[in-house]
């Protein structure tokens, strides 16, 4: 009865040390929607040690796994020469089913929010003025 109970244990400890190997590494792509003006770009960007940033394109970045397996945060800043700019601050880590993002802007510019095109990669929406 006693090496049933230790055994079982022991699986047990075993799946959940494999689960949180499996949710270790992830990797998330965002790009700005084809609707978003031409002119809004990535202006800068920075994280802290459990997630990192890494820039694609003036448009577009990926987010991934620090290495620690922790949840982290970035920051992310788009402009716009007459809009103004938005600073969007992501969590995102291993229990997350998507990240969290809150952002501030300033000037005219505005973030409509994200949408999930699946294998981890999402759609950034922003807009402008709102012309009467």
């Amino acid at each position: 009865m006693i090496k049933k109970i230790l055994i079982s244990s022991l699986l047990v400890a075993c799946g959940t040390v494999n689960a949180s190997q499996m949710l270790c590494g992830y990797k998330d792509h965002f790009e700005l929607s084809p609707s978003t003006n031409g002119n809004v770009y990535i202006y800068s960007f920075y994280s802290d040690a459990d997630l990192f940033v890494e820039k694609i394109g003036p448009r577009s970045f990926n987010i991934e796994d620090g290495g620690q397996c922790r949840k982290g945060h970035a920051t992310v800043v788009f402009t716009h020469t007459q809009w103004g700019s938005c600073s969007l601050d992501i969590t995102e880590g291993p229990y997350m089913s998507h990240p969290r993002i809150n952002a501030g802007c300033n000037g005219y510019m505005q973030y409509e929010g994200y949408y999930y095109e699946g294998s981890n990669s999402y759609t950034l929406y922003f807009s402008g003025p709102r012309v009467k």
